[in-house]
C-alpha cells in the first residue's frame, strides 16, 4: 500500500519535529508491506533515506495558495492513505486520512490579541478532525477532550504513546566548571522548555524573585534559543530585580549542555497545559532530577519517577523548590521510562492502526 506523510511542519530544533523525524524513520524501516512517500516543506533540513521518494512542497501553511495547489497535487496523487502529524491539512482535502493532534494548547492558550489566528486555528482543527478517519493522540486526557469538547466518537480516537527522542550525551570526562565559565555564582535550576503561554514562565519569575528575597543564593539557567530571543520575556527578566540570577544561554557544544545539566540542582518545568512531556526529553537525557507540574497528563506518563508541585500555587512552588534544595542531590536514571515508552513499541502500534484504517 502506497502511503504519504505530510512532514512540512518539520523544524530541526522542535522537540515534536524530532519525534516526528525519528518516529518515521523507524517505521519506514520495520514496516515491509507498505511504501512511503514524504511531503517536506522546501525548508526542511531533516535527512531521510535516500531511496525515499520526497515531494518538497513551497507554499506556506494556511497560505491560499496552498490551500488551492496542495489541495489539487494532493488529488492528482491519489493516495491511497495520508497521514497529517498536525490539523493543517487543505480545508478541502476529504479523502482517506489519519491526522495526529500533539496537544490542544492552542484552544486554551492562543493569543486572544490575534483572532484572526485563533478563528483560522479552530476552522482548520475541526475540519481536520470531522474528516479523519482516525484521530491519533498522545494520552488520556487528549482523547476525553476530544470527546467531550469537540465531539469526536472514542471509536475514532486512538492513544499512541511516544518516547523520548533521548540526546547523545558526551561520555568524555566534563573539564569546565560551567558555572565559572558563565558566572553563576549560586546554586541553579534549569529551564527548557519553549515559551507559549501555558509554560507559566511569569509564575516562575515570581517565585524566584520570592525565594531570592528570603535567601538570594538561587539562579535559574533557560537552555532554550527561542526563549534567549523572546524580546518581551527578557523584558520581564530586565524589570525584575533578579535580573543577576536568570541566566539565558544558547549552548553551543554537547559537552556544555552535559555540563549545565551535572552541575544543575534540579530541572524546573511549572506548565498550566501539557499532553506528552516533550519538554522533558533533555532532563531525561542527562539524567536530571526533575520538579514538573502535577497535572494528571505528566503523572500518566512519568509516574512517581519525577517530584511535582501545583503550578498555580506561588506557595506551593516555592515549598516544593526549598524542600528539595535542602536535599542532597540523587543520583537518577530514567530506564524505566524509556523502556515502557520506545520507537520501537511506538512503531509497532502505528503500524497496527495504518492496518485498520
Amino acid at each position: 500500500m502506497q502511503i504519504w506523510l505530510d512532514l512540512r511542519f518539520l523544524k530541526s530544533w522542535e522537540k515534536y519535529s524530532t519525534f516526528v523525524a525519528i518516529l518515521i524513520q523507524n517505521l519506514i524501516h520495520l514496516d515491509s508491506e507498505n511504501k512511503y512517500t514524504l511531503y517536506l516543506s522546501d525548508k526542511t533540513k531533516t535527512q531521510f533515506p535516500l531511496q525515499l521518494k520526497v515531494e518538497y512542497i513551497k507554499e506556506e501553511p494556511w497560505s491560499l495558495f496552498e490551500q488551492i495547489n496542495f489541495n489539487s497535487k494532493l488529488k492528482k496523487d491519489n493516495n491511497f492513505l495520508m497521514i497529517f502529524f498536525n490539523e493543517k491539512k487543505p480545508l478541502l482535502y476529504k479523502w482517506n486520512y489519519i491526522l495526529f493532534i500533539k496537544d490542544l494548547k492552542n484552544l486554551h492558550y492562543q493569543d486572544n490579541s490575534n483572532s484572526m489566528n485563533l478563528f483560522l486555528e479552530k476552522l482548520f482543527l475541526t475540519n481536520s478532525l470531522k474528516n479523519s478517519k482516525k484521530v491519533i493522540c498522545f494520552e488520556q486526557n487528549t482523547k476525553e477532550e476530544l470527546n467531550e469538547k469537540l465531539n469526536i466518537s472514542e471509536e475514532k480516537i486512538e492513544i499512541l504513546y511516544p518516547f523520548f527522542t533521548l540526546n547523545k550525551v558526551p561520555t568524555t570526562k566534563i573539564i569546565t566548571n560551567i558555572k565559572t565559565k558563565f558566572s553563576i555564582n549560586w546554586e541553579y535550576f534549569i529551564y527548557s522548555g519553549d515559551n507559549w503561554n501555558n509554560k507559566n514562565l511569569s509564575k516562575l519569575i515570581e517565585v524566584f524573585q520570592k525565594l531570592n528575597k528570603k535567601w538570594c543564593d538561587i539562579s535559574l539557567v533557560v537552555l532554550n534559543q527561542d526563549i534567549t530571543e523572546d524580546i518581551n520575556f527578557r523584558k520581564e527578566v530586565i524589570n525584575s530585580w533578579i535580573v543577576e540570577k536568570i541566566f539565558f544561554v544558547w549552548i553551543t557544544t554537547p559537552e556544555e549542555k552535559k555540563a549545565f545539566y551535572q552541575y544543575a540542582i534540579w530541572s524546573i518545568f511549572p506548565s498550566l497545559y501539557e499532553s506528552f512531556p516533550f519538554d522533558l526529553t533533555e532532563s531525561i537525557s542527562y539524567n536530571s532530577p526533575i520538579l514538573a507540574s502535577s497535572l494528571k497528563q505528566i503523572k500518566e506518563i512519568m509516574w512517581d519517577s519525577i517530584s511535582y508541585l501545583s503550578p498555580v500555587s506561588t506557595i506551593d512552588m516555592i515549598e516544593a523548590i526549598e524542600n528539595f534544595v535542602s536535599k542532597p542531590k540523587q543520583n537518577i536514571h530514567y530506564e524505566e521510562i524509556n523502556e515502557k515508552f520506545s520507537p520501537e513499541k511506538t512503531v509497532e502500534k502505528l503500524i497496527n492502526l495504518i492496518k485498520n484504517v
